[in-house]
């Protein structure tokens, strides 16, 4: 088959119109997955920093922790005595 075949042009061209589609397809596809991408990091972020916020309220708010290292402090037994 001679390379100007209009058959074989035409056929070309479904094949580059094809190729096209499925690139501006593909290019779609991506952009879609990395505003998916970006959205649940935007999400996640807010919900880590609302954590950390509640946390820190939290630890503002709480009584504060005995030393590290010192011992609890035990009540002393009433004596029961059998005298």
């Amino acid at each position: 088959m001679p390379i100007n075949n209009p058959l074989n042009a035409a056929a070309r061209s479904l094949r580059n119109a094809r190729r096209q589609q499925e690139a501006t397809q593909a290019v779609k596809e991506a952009a879609a997955a990395a505003k998916h991408v970006e959205d649940n990091t935007l999400r996640l972020r807010a919900l880590r920093l609302a954590k950390e916020a509640a946390d820190a309220a939290a630890a503002a708010n709480a009584p504060p922790n005995p030393a590290k290292g010192a011992k609890p402090v035990r009540k002393k037994r009433a004596a029961s005595g059998a005298a």
